[in-house]
């Protein structure tokens, strides 16, 4: 997801310095070819995904959320791309891949707090706020269980009242081939899609999980945000 959000960056369609940083040195020189090595659909849907969880971060903090907590944030550069007075982010993700995102972090200080977390068997008490904040799940659902993300979303349920969710999901197999590649590259990283939902079932999940849902993109992307509480 670097890599793309990098070539989407020196095109001038998002906004994301840090992404070719976070690179390991072997990515970084296929950044001038990267973008003929996948269909234009492969970074059109990422980029329409991203700019998603883009608006959803900056919304929260403009309406006075000043929390936002990544679940799996990867290489994910929002911390310093978003970074304003009074705000506070933290990010949850495998001990491993969160040492090897230090090694690379932009170095002007700020950043988020690491919360080291297998999210495969484990809940997210730890990540949780004592005040309301926006919980991001962006590219995650799809490499759990169903039971798994059934768990993640409810543990995140429990979260205080005017909290908020952000979180997307891979649609069921086709034959499109931004589909299968993207398919293809998990499976090759060893990350296999084990979870898919449509619009509606997303839908459906996230309400029967204890979140009201308020905010579901048109288009290519299946993406669902949600609140917690009368006046979220």
């Amino acid at each position: 997801m670097a890599v793309v959000r990098a070539v989407l960056h020196a095109e001038g369609r998002i906004d994301d310095p840090y992404a070719a940083g976070m690179l390991a040195r072997r990515w970084r020189r296929l950044l001038p070819i990267a973008r003929y090595l996948a269909p234009r659909s492969f970074f059109a849907s990422l980029e329409a995904r991203t700019r998603w969880f883009d608006d959803e971060v900056v919304g929260s903090l403009d309406a006075g959320i000043d929390t936002v907590v990544t679940i799996g944030a990867g290489y994910d550069a929002r911390p310093w791309r978003f970074a304003r007075p009074g705000a506070r982010f933290a990010e949850v993700d495998h001990p491993a891949t969160q040492a090897d995102k230090r090694r690379r972090a932009p170095l002007d200080g700020g950043g988020p707090t690491y919360v080291p977390l297998d999210l495969s068997g484990a809940g997210v008490a730890a990540a949780l706020q004592d005040r309301p904040a926006l919980y991001v799940v962006e590219g995650l659902t799809m490499y759990l269980t169903a039971d798994e993300v059934r768990r993640l979303l409810t543990d995140l349920a429990t979260a205080p009242d005017g909290s908020r969710l952000a979180v997307n999901f891979a649609v069921p197999p086709s034959d499109s081939s931004y589909l299968r590649l993207v398919r293809a590259v998990g499976r090759w990283r060893g990350e296999p899609h084990l979870f898919h939902a449509r619009r509606d079932e997303a839908v459906a999940l996230v309400e029967a999980c204890g979140w009201t849902v308020d905010r579901v993109p048109d288009g290519s992307v299946v993406a669902v945000g949600a609140r917690l509480g009368e006046h979220a």
